[in-house]
């Protein structure tokens, strides 16, 4: 629940009122949407108010409301920090892992930076997604767990480059300012002793409130499994942090085998595919009989020629829940999930 105390309900329903000339939708007027912006101000109601109004408006200039449905990033960004979700907790808040052993500093110096910035707002935006998925009515929640594991990163190349620093803070500062009380707990793993040198640089423009919610945990897998079973079931627990999830970085991290999508090549249905032909204004369907709780379904598929939409139904279904299409040429990898995104993993319940 919101535990609201007295004084918070009076200034959302004063903040309520500020705010009518925004019309705005259900989702964005709710008590939970209020408080947090109010939390994040210390109970200023005029500081609060600014700061929602703010955000708003950001949210129009970059079309944020349908960016989960009508943008793709490209893979090049889900190879090099591909986050997900590998369960929930007992109290619906869902755990977020972020790897960044695939990111490589060079390559987003060459990579085009408003791109990326669209792709951190499509990943906090699927991680909202993921946060009304383990919302309940006991359980109404509007927060999430984070693994930072850094094991990998590129340290030096981080603490000489000014622009990717400018770049993070740049994050940083739209994740605050439009996600305000977003975190519950953050942890970050697998860090040497140099990493509290990026540290304590990424906490120049990071809020008290939030670096208050991080805890720095080392490298010990010991230490990282007693902290993290304090917060997160060990059956969700990714194996890698001492827990029983021996299947989410094989979900998670499929893509990163991916080659980057300049390079890719068609395949010819050889290496165990299945090749034919559909004409135009026809299709093609599979049919799978699915007998078993969790399963996963996950595909990959390229045209030679013209782009072809593709969908997945259950039975009885005329229209798929989500659809997409993709050009001639590019190779299609995709799973589903519906309690995380529209588009990434299909769990079959």
């Amino acid at each position: 629940m919101l535990n609201l105390t007295e004084k918070e309900v009076k200034l959302i329903a004063q903040l309520r009122e500020n705010l009518a000339d925004l019309n705005l939708s259900k989702e964005f007027s709710s008590d939970m949407i209020f408080v947090r912006f109010l939390r994040a101000r210390d109970l200023n109601l005029n500081d609060a108010e600014e700061m929602f109004r703010k955000s708003m408006k950001w949210r129009e200039e970059h079309n944020v409301s349908a960016i989960l449905d009508e943008w793709e990033p490209p893979i090049i960004c889900r190879k090099m920090t591909p986050e997900d979700v590998c369960g929930y907790t007992p109290d619906g808040l869902p755990v977020l892992v972020v790897p960044f052993r695939f990111f490589e500093v060079d390559k987003f110096l060459e990579f085009e930076e408003s791109v990326y910035y669209r792709y951190c707002v499509w990943n906090v935006e699927r991680a909202s997604a993921a946060i009304k998925s383990g919302r309940t009515v006991e359980n109404e929640n509007f927060q999430l767990i984070c693994i930072y594991d850094v094991e990998g990163l590129e340290y030096k190349k981080v603490i000489l480059n000014p622009h990717y620093l400018t770049y993070l803070q740049k994050v940083t500062s739209m994740i605050e300012n439009n996600y305000p009380e977003i975190l519950f707990k953050g942890y970050i793993v697998n860090s040497p002793t140099i990493f509290s040198v990026i540290y304590s640089m990424i906490k120049l423009f990071v809020s008290k409130k939030t670096t208050e919610k991080i805890d720095l945990l080392g490298s010990d897998i010991g230490y990282i499994k007693e902290r993290l079973s304090e917060e997160i079931p060990l059956e969700i627990l990714p194996s890698r942090y001492g827990g029983l999830n021996t299947e989410f970085e094989k979900v998670a991290y499929a893509h990163c085998d991916l080659p980057q999508r300049e390079n890719e090549h068609h395949r010819d249905g050889t290496e165990g595919g299945t090749q034919c032909l559909i004409p135009a204004g026809q299709k093609q369907d599979f049919d799978y009989a699915i007998d078993k709780i969790g399963t996963t379904l996950r595909w990959e598929f390229v045209t030679e020629g013209y782009d072809i939409g593709f969908s997945v139904l259950h039975p009885g279904e005329s229209s798929a829940p989500s659809s997409q299409r993709v050009n001639s040429h590019e190779k299609k990898t995709n799973r589903f999930n519906p309690l995380y995104t529209k588009w990434e993993i299909l769990s079959c319940i």
